[in-house]
C-alpha cells in the first residue's frame, strides 16, 4: 500500500487514542488539534511543550517569541550570531556580565551609565567614563586631568622605541650616572672625592646635574671635558653652573659647556671667554657642579 488516506483516526473505544506499537514515519505534515506524545512532550494548536530537554539538529525560524528561558546555564552553543542589539546585565568588579569560560571575576562590566570598564580576577583594572577618559588601575577621575589618567605612572621600553612623530612622546626616563673628568681625552692619574651624577630625559631633552670634587687631577693635560649620560648630537644649554676651585673664576663663576659633536661628554668652557678650560685651569682640590639641558 502506498498511501493512506483517512479523516478520522480513533482508537478502538470511545475517547480512547489510537495506537501505533510500530511507530509512524510520515513525509510531509501533520496537522492536528491537540496530541500527546508520551509524558512529557503535548502538541496543539498554540505549539509545542515540553517538560525535559529538547534535542534537535538545527532551530530555523524567528526568536521573537521565544521566551521563557530562565536565568541559568540553559543555552549552550560554539557560535553565536546576532544581528541587532544584545542586552546584558550591568554586572560587577567581581561578577563582570560578559566573561570568559571558567573566570567568571574576569571580563567586562557597566558600572554607570556610559561607562564600560574591564576586570582582573575581581578587580578593577580600567574603565572608560562617560567624558571619554581613559582610567588606568583607577575608577576615580582627577578633576581637570587629561583624556589618559594613570594611578601608577606609565612605563617606557629600556630601549627606546624612537618615533619621528613630533607629535609623540617616545621616552620618559630618570637614573643616575657617574660623571668623569678628562684632559684631552686621557684621565690619567686623576682621582675623585664625590662623583655623583642625576638625569632626566623627556624625549630627546636631557637634563642632567652633576657634581665633581678632586682629590687629584693627574698628569693628563689638554682641554677638560665631563662624560654624559647620553650622547649629544647638538650644542648643550647650561642651566645653572658654578665651580668653586677653578683657577682664575673665584668660588662661584660662569662654566660653560659645550658638548659640539664630540659624543658623550662635553668640553668644559669660559663663558666670559668662550675658551676650553684645560688642565691649568682646574686645581688637585676642585669642585665642579653643574646642571645642564642638552638634545640627545
Amino acid at each position: 500500500m502506498s498511501d493512506l488516506r483517512v479523516t478520522n483516526l480513533r482508537g478502538r473505544t470511545a475517547g480512547s487514542s489510537p495506537t501505533l506499537p510500530d511507530g509512524a514515519v510520515v513525509t510531509g505534515i501533520i496537522t492536528a488539534t491537540s496530541s500527546i506524545v508520551g509524558s512529557a512532550v503535548t502538541i496543539n494548536a498554540s505549539g509545542i511543550s515540553a517538560t525535559g530537554v529538547i534535542t534537535a539538529t538545527s532551530f530555523s525560524g524567528s526568536g521573537a517569541n521565544l521566551t521563557g528561558l530562565a536565568a541559568t546555564a540553559n543555552v549552550t552553543t560554539n557560535s553565536l550570531v546576532v544581528i541587532g542589539v544584545s542586552t546584558v546585565a550591568a554586572g560587577s568588579t567581581s561578577a563582570p556580565s560578559i566573561t570568559p569560560t571558567g573566570d567568571s571575576n574576569t571580563g567586562i562590566f557597566f558600572p554607570s551609565a556610559d561607562t564600560i570598564a574591564f576586570g582582573e580576577g575581581g578587580s578593577e583594572t580600567m574603565r572608560v567614563n562617560s567624558s571619554g577618559e581613559l582610567l588606568i588601575g583607577t575608577g576615580t577621575r582627577t578633576a581637570n586631568g587629561g583624556v589618559l589618567q594613570v594611578s601608577n605612572g606609565i612605563t617606557f621600553p629600556a630601549t627606546q622605541s624612537a618615533c619621528s612623530d613630533p607629535n609623540t612622546l617616545d621616552d620618559y626616563e630618570e637614573g643616575t650616572f657617574t660623571p668623569t673628568l678628562q684632559f684631552g681625552g686621557a684621565a690619567t692619574g686623576i682621582t675623585y672625592g664625590v662623583q655623583l651624577g642625576r638625569y632626566t630625559k623627556v624625549g630627546r631633552l636631557v637634563t642632567a646635574t652633576f657634581a665633581i670634587r678632586l682629590t687629584s687631577k693627574g698628569s693628563s693635560t689638554g682641554n677638560a671635558t665631563v662624560s654624559l649620560p647620553f650622547s649629544t648630537d647638538e650644542y648643550a644649554l647650561p642651566h645653572l653652573n658654578g665651580y668653586p676651585g677653578v683657577a682664575g673664576f673665584g668660588s662661584i663663576g660662569s662654566l660653560g659647556f659645550s658638548a659640539g659633536s664630540i659624543g658623550a661628554a662635553g668640553y668644559l668652557t669660559n663663558t666670559t671667554t668662550n675658551a676650553y678650560l684645560t688642565n691649568t685651569s682646574l686645581s688637585n682640590t676642585s669642585d665642579i657642579i653643574m646642571t645642564i639641558s642638552y638634545n640627545a
